[in-house]
């Protein structure tokens, strides 16, 4: 599935990635299951705060339902976790 990139002014300021895993895999510190995943999602720190992530957060969302993905599996760093659970 494509990446896709947020610009303010013509400048990139976030950009995510979803990919499909066709089998399980082993990391150093997970197991990585078989499905959707959401591998990139990163908001430039000082557009943080400013709904930049919630708007890309919707772009998702509209992706998936364009390809028919009803599951996206996160594996998320730990600072960003409180923002994956509150969307």
């Amino acid at each position: 599935m494509p990446a896709d990139r947020n610009k303010r002014e013509g400048q990139p300021i976030g950009f995510f990635s979803l990919t499909h895993i066709d089998r399980e895999q082993f990391n150093e510190r997970s197991l990585i299951k078989k499905g959707w995943w959401l591998t990139h999602y990163y908001v430039l720190p000082e557009h943080i705060g400013r709904g930049i992530g919630r708007r890309m957060h919707t772009q998702v969302d509209r992706l998936c339902a364009a390809y028919g993905v009803n599951s996206v599996n996160v594996l998320a760093d730990p600072h960003a976790r409180g923002f994956f659970e509150a969307i």
